[in-house]
């Protein structure tokens, strides 16, 4: 064994002989290690072949490592259907996986080498939209989508970086999403199609929303009355652009039970619209469900009713106005009627008095009959347009019946008792007084049309 001689080195500047002399202490222990004289370094505690054996095994035992893990990262890449390539830095094919040979009908050595754009497109340099280009710019990942012979593909690149971050290469893959691209056409057809009916829904105002009630799907008409283009609602929330508590709770309702909502009549105000006022609204709100019952969405249909609503909010104070002044017409009922079915709309108090009542008709009420009367005059007023007066004794009692046209549909009909002006006119016949017998024969003494006619008109025209 050699025997190593270990200088402690003072503060004291060592002489031009000392450092001679550990030169060449130096250099025998060099010449020792190379001729295997010396089993130990200094300060290790293990031989220099057990060390060198141990390396030897470690090495070994990567490299098995790593061909393992190769073979797997191999595997696979041939499984995956997508053609996948490693290029280096000037776009040059340093492997592919077994769906490029497939996919190009050659073997592998007829492709190592190669540019991409050769072997794809068959062109000498890379094509204007290559996602490479943009890539290899940004270092960051770039797809396209882009249609080969009639074929789809999407082509992703992911940029490989050296380890000073610099660009030194690509794996570039390419899928076929010929399915994919077919299946989103016909689904765009059918969205175009959906839309297209949604659109020619005419007065219908329809909205899909999703469970948090953004918009999905607007037609024209719904658009076009919140002051919108369809677009334009589309990812918006509907109680962000149109917040009503009221209204929200009914949706979230819907929306946790499941079970429809239909409305009528519903007032709403604008935010961004106020000079319209009040509006209303019949309304409709129906869950959309997946297989396993879970509401997805909701669909929502609305039809304005303002113009209607407004019209009977207005009918409603002619018709409370009408039936004041028919309640203060002395001594008589007045009812207001349909013209195919004597069905009574309205009446005055003495007329509700006995059984005249919205729904019922003036046959039944007045005559006890399950038919039109006989001495009904409202078909000779429909046909003359002009008002009829009868007056006619029913079991004892004298009446005075008056019809007069009101509207197209509807015509009011008076009844008063005239037994007392009957017996009146009887009594004077009875008592020959000749002249005013004549003259009440020609014309009746208390002609109550006569003295209401202003009435009715004002009233009712």
């Amino acid at each position: 064994m050699f025997s190593l001689t270990v200088v402690i080195m003072s503060k004291k500047k060592p002489t031009y002989e000392e450092l001679e002399s550990k030169l060449r202490e130096s250099e025998a222990l060099l010449n020792s290690i190379k001729k295997g004289k010396v089993n130990v370094l200094p300060g290790e505690q293990e031989s220099l072949v057990k060390q060198l054996k141990s390396a030897t095994e470690e090495k070994k035992r990567l490299a098995a490592k790593n061909k393992l893990l190769l073979r797997q990262w191999i595997s696979t890449l041939n499984a995956i259907n997508s053609c996948v390539w490693i290029l280096d830095k000037d776009q040059r094919v340093v492997q592919a996986n077994n769906a490029v040979i497939k996919g190009i009908d050659c073997n592998k050595k007829n492709i190592v080498g190669k540019h991409c754009f050769e072997l794809v497109h068959g062109i000498t340099c890379p094509i204007p939209e290559c996602p490479l280009l943009h890539s290899k710019q940004s270092l960051k990942q770039k797809s396209i989508e882009i249609e080969l012979n009639g074929i789809w593909v999407e082509i992703m690149v992911n940029p490989i970086l050296d380890e000073k971050g610099q660009y030194n290469g690509a794996v570039h893959v390419i899928t076929e999403i010929t399915e994919r691209k077919r299946a989103e056409e016909a689904l765009a057809c059918e969205r175009d199609l959906l839309q297209s009916v949604m659109n020619g829904a005419g007065r219908a105002h329809l909205v899909y929303l999703d469970r948090d009630f953004n918009f999905v799907r607007v037609n024209e008409t719904y658009a076009a009355t919140c002051g919108y283009r369809p677009g334009e609602m589309v990812g918006k929330n509907h109680f962000v652009l149109y917040p009503h508590a009221e209204n929200e709770a009914i949706f979230r309702r819907v929306r946790d039970t499941g079970q429809p909502v239909e409305i009528h009549d519903k007032p709403f105000e604008f935010p961004n619209q106020p000079e319209r006022g009040t509006t209303y609204w019949d309304w409709t709100l129906i869950p959309e469900m997946d297989a396993g019952g879970q509401v997805t969405g909701l669909i929502f249909s609305l039809f304005e009713t303002t113009e209607r609503k407004l019209a009977d909010m207005c009918l409603e104070e002619e018709l409370n106005l009408r039936n004041t002044l028919l309640d203060n017409i002395p001594n008589g009922i007045a009812m207001i009627l349909k013209k195919e079915t004597r069905e009574i709309v309205a009446s005055n108090k003495a007329g509700h008095d006995i059984g005249a009542v919205p729904g019922r008709t003036c046959y039944q009420t007045t005559a006890l009959h399950d038919d039109f009367c006989p001495f009904c005059r409202a078909p000779e007023m429909w046909k003359s347009g002009q008002m009829q007066q009868l007056e006619i004794e029913y079991r004892g009692i004298w009446y005075e019946g008056i019809w007069a046209p009101l509207s197209k549909d509807l015509y009011v009909h008076y009844i008063f008792n005239i037994t007392e002006r009957k017996l009146a006119e009887e009594a004077l016949r009875d008592l020959n007084y000749a002249p005013c017998c004549s003259k009440f024969s020609q014309k009746p003494s208390y002609n109550i049309w006569g003295n209401l006619w202003g009435v009715p008109l004002f009233l009712l025209f």
